[in-house]
């Protein structure tokens, strides 16, 4: 062993001799020189202006390796410039366009050199319009020449989450809040707003210049409905949506980004007893018959009810496993609809009135009402107080109504006189209680292979009303499984069971 190892030091010695007797002179090792930030040390990101590089190997460039790791630059983001989390300047491969891009020197202008200069300013710039989350990037460059000489730096840059972006007063029934900027940003900053994970921003307008306040404001769709009258709708993009997460960004007047802030607008509401899993009893000649009211606790004067009577004990049961099972009957060979609502049922001999309209505690504008069910459509077999419908195909019916009422409003329904007091919350905008700000309609047309959940878009009236939260009566919910129940029309097969009814926004 220890002569095989004279034997390789003698051989080395003397390759290092030139056959006239001179020592071979290795080339100086390569060396980088980094100008704008200390290598190997972490820079304040918004303080560095440049990151200019002078690479020197006097044995010529082998190979020029630059590996980047940064949340803003991902393998996803690198790829879309057409780049990778490491590429190499001498042997760029597919990396040449992206490279060239950026603005770096490859290929014959990097390999076999004994010099190059570039400047990575074009990656700073990410690093610095990132979203406003703190973050550390990082470059590392490794040189070797063609002597197998090797040297490497890194250069580390730091940001800090950027102060100074709040969102206060948001108003969930106007659909927006005041994004409030400090003096950390450019006078002439652009505000812009987007829901995460969308690609369009939206403008927020300026509202107040001197205490720098923007707003997000929501945009109207104007059209006429069945009836001819104007409703609006609203794009669901634009403004301040309840319970919806925001990218808020700040940009420069050249549109180049500042700061992002992600913002979590406040929840929307929830009707009571929305999955219909606590059921209580009615007293007195009802003989304790089940129905889906809100838990005294949250609606003391209750909220659900149906038009469950002792003639028609079947109208709206519970549903096994949670949920509302709305069934039709007979009387005496007279239909009645399997039904629910907000409200007050009261029976009397033989006819029932409801009174529709209960309180609700509005905080937010919904775009849609949501309704999980699946149902059951036949043919109308009974028909007493309409003409000519017997034989034609049932529909059910699902209607949410904001009203801003100084009374409940009564209808009433039996079979010893005509209905009275029906109304159509599409077909009219105001009853002699007071106005229908906006309302949900939806026939149920068809028979569904089980559940099915459908989104109902709302359509408003009156765009600029107050939230009527201090009105007594100020939501009507009805669901029917028979469109003309109140005129004891309709399929007495019908059925729907209702698992969730609640708002999209």
């Amino acid at each position: 062993m220890k002569k095989s190892l004279f034997l390789s030091i003698t051989v080395s010695v003397l390759l290092a001799f030139a056959s006239c007797g001179k020592p071979i002179v290795l080339p100086s090792a390569p060396k980088i020189n980094v100008d704008g930030v200390q290598v190997n040390e972490s820079c304040n990101v918004l303080e560095v202006n440049k990151i200019d590089v002078r690479a020197v190997a006097e044995g010529g460039i082998y190979s020029f390796v630059v590996s980047i790791s940064s949340p803003v630059l991902d393998a996803e983001a690198l790829s879309a410039l057409g780049l990778a989390e490491r590429f190499d300047l001498a042997a760029p491969g597919k990396f040449e366009t992206g490279i060239k891009t950026m603005g770096l020197p490859c290929g014959g202008d990097v390999r076999d050199s004994k010099s190059v200069n570039f400047s990575l300013t074009a990656f700073l710039d990410y690093f610095k319009s990132g979203k406003n989350l703190t973050a550390d990037h990082c470059i590392t460059l490794e040189l070797k020449d063609s002597q197998g000489q090797e040297y490497s730096c890194r250069i580390l840059l730091h940001k800090d989450a950027v102060a100074g972006i709040t969102v206060e007063n948001a108003d969930m029934w106007k659909r927006t809040a005041d994004i409030i900027l400090d003096g950390g940003f450019p006078e002439d900053a652009l505000v812009s707003y987007r829901i995460k994970g969308t690609d369009v921003w939206e403008k927020a307008v300026c509202a107040n210049k001197a205490e720098r306040v923007y707003n997000p404001v929501p945009v109207w769709n104007e059209s006429k409905n069945e009836a001819g009258k104007t409703v609006y709708a609203m794009d669901p993009h634009t403004g301040f949506k309840a319970n919806t997460q925001y990218e808020i960004r700040v940009a420069d007047a050249a549109g180049a980004e500042l700061s992002v802030l992600e913002y979590s607008s406040p929840l929307g509401d929830e009707l009571p007893n929305n999955e219909f899993s606590n059921w209580f009893t009615k007293n007195g000649k009802d003989n304790g018959l089940a129905y889906p009211n809100a838990a005294p606790a949250i609606a003391p004067e209750g909220f659900w009810d149906s038009g469950n009577n002792d003639a028609s004990k079947k109208l709206c049961i519970p549903l096994d496993g949670g949920g509302a099972w709305l069934r039709s009957g007979q009387t005496m060979g007279i239909l009645t609809s399997g039904n629910m609502f907000s409200g007050d049922f009261v029976f009397s001999g033989l006819q029932g009135t409801v009174f529709f309209g209960k309180h609700f505690g509005w905080t937010a504008r919904p775009s849609a009402l949501v309704i999980k069910y699946s149902a059951s459509q036949g043919t109308i077999d009974c028909e007493k107080y309409t003409s000519g419908k017997k034989g034609t195909h049932d529909k059910g019916i699902v209607q949410l109504s904001l009203v801003e009422w100084d009374a409940q409003h009564p209808c009433s329904s039996g079979i010893t006189s005509e209905p009275s007091g029906s109304w159509d919350p599409s077909m009219q905008d105001s009853t002699e209680e007071g106005p229908v700000l906006g309302y949900a309609s939806k026939f149920i047309e068809k028979s569904t292979d089980g559940f099915v959940e459908e989104r109902i878009p709302f359509f408003w009236y009156d765009r600029t009303a107050e939230c009527p939260l201090s009105s007594d009566f100020n939501i009507v919910v009805s669901i029917a499984n028979s469109y003309l129940g109140d005129y004891l029309t309709g399929c007495a097969a019908n059925e729907m069971k209702i698992k969730y009814i609640g708002f999209e926004y």
